[in-house]
């Protein structure tokens, strides 16, 4: 049971390292295209409403990641313990 307990705690700290690694490169990519258009609002609009239209496609990239990891989360926490199959039986 402690072995157990021992593979779902690092299995769980795998899981919240990926997803900060998977978060943290469109965040900063997001926070870049927003301080960009913020800096060119007076003098680019156009230049501006670029940088806002590259931002949104950042933010929905973040809602599809985050929505995986969700995901692979409820995938994780529901699974079932591994029983035994007669192969030969299901397929007769």
């Amino acid at each position: 049971m402690a072995d157990r307990l021992s593979a779902l705690i690092d299995d769980q700290r795998a899981f919240a390292a990926d997803a900060s690694h998977q978060l943290r490169t469109p965040l900063t990519a997001l926070r870049l295209k927003l301080g960009r258009a913020r800096d060119l609002i007076e003098s680019d609009p156009a230049g501006a409403a670029s940088r806002l239209a590259a931002a949104e496609r950042e933010a929905d990239r973040l809602v599809t990641i985050v929505a995986g990891l969700l995901a692979l989360g409820r995938a994780g926490a529901s699974a079932t313990p591994v029983v035994a199959v007669d192969l030969g039986g299901v397929a007769r």
